[in-house]
């Protein structure tokens, strides 16, 4: 398989580069890359982010708001508004 990668907004801001496993009841499936194996053997789970937190992969801004999580704890709402929203549909991706 060859999920898309994607950047969630997790808890406070925090960005986590995730896989797209799949879409329901408003929520976008993500898992975290180091578990896909144990997600395809059934021994972990996707979870479940709001389809607002989840967008589409860009190497260049991921970095941006690592740096500044690690900086401050805190990201800005500016470079999230840089990224485009994660479809389905536009999963084609630029890692």
């Amino acid at each position: 398989m060859d999920e898309p990668t994607v950047i969630a907004r997790a808890h406070g801001g925090e960005p986590l580069r995730r896989v797209a496993m799949r879409m329901g009841n408003g929520c976008i499936y993500l898992a975290n890359p180091a578990f896909l194996d144990a997600v395809r053997l059934g021994q972990s789970s996707p979870i479940g982010f709001p389809e607002s937190d989840v967008f589409q992969f860009d190497s260049g801004t991921y970095e941006k708001l690592c740096a500044e999580w690690e900086s401050t704890r805190v990201t800005s709402q500016e470079t999230w508004r840089a990224l485009s929203r994660f479809t389905f549909s536009s999963s084609k991706q630029a890692v």
